[in-house]
């Protein structure tokens, strides 16, 4: 089995992850700004994202499996963080139309 705890080892693993989850943040903020997204879509999907995966950067216990597939599946949790803050958005918008 492949995965990029075992492609990066020990000591490369969270600043791969950290770079991979600044680079989702970003994106997701670029994708906000294309979009034309207001401040709630920022406030709480684009923040909200990047304090989640900090969260499971920081709390992951890489050397014990059950701490690695409880923020694997923490990940659920992402989604929905970024749909909150689209949806919110969303109805401020109609609400203020």
């Amino acid at each position: 089995m492949r995965s990029t705890a075992l492609l990066f080892g020990d000591d490369g693993t969270k600043p791969a992850l950290t770079v991979f989850s600044s680079i989702f943040v970003t994106s997701l903020a670029y994708a906000g700004y294309a979009n034309a997204q207001g401040p709630l879509f920022y406030s709480i999907s684009v923040l909200g994202a990047a304090a989640h995966l900090a969260w499971q950067i920081r709390t992951v216990e890489l050397d014990k499996p059950a701490s690695c597939w409880q923020r694997f599946a923490s990940n659920r949790d992402l989604g929905y963080i970024v749909s909150a803050g689209l949806v919110a958005d969303y109805l401020a918008l109609v609400a203020f139309a």
